[in-house]
């Protein structure tokens, strides 16, 4: 009778457990691994920002994400640089 129980559960995880791994290890929406329609965005922002003047890497702000230090692109001016 166990054996019955042991080959039940089995079978419990091959059709339950294996099909959830494989659409958690698809992951779609990955931060790693942006769609199309962000990358595209992200890319229209980028362009809008060099038409403006402004350093693409820093959003015009001239300075790094968390405000410490100056950006590397523009010097801390903000301003778009060409080199």
């Amino acid at each position: 009778m166990s054996m019955t129980l042991c080959s039940c559960r089995t079978l419990t995880e091959l059709l339950v457990e294996d099909p959830l791994n494989y659409e958690i290890s698809k992951k779609p929406n990955s931060p790693t691994t942006p769609n199309r329609r962000e990358a595209k965005e992200k890319a229209s922002e980028r362009q809008k920002l060099i038409e403006q003047g402004k350093c693409p890497d820093c959003y015009g702000i001239g300075k790094t994400a968390d405000g410490k230090y100056n950006c590397a692109t523009c010097n801390g001016t903000g301003k778009l640089t060409t080199q």
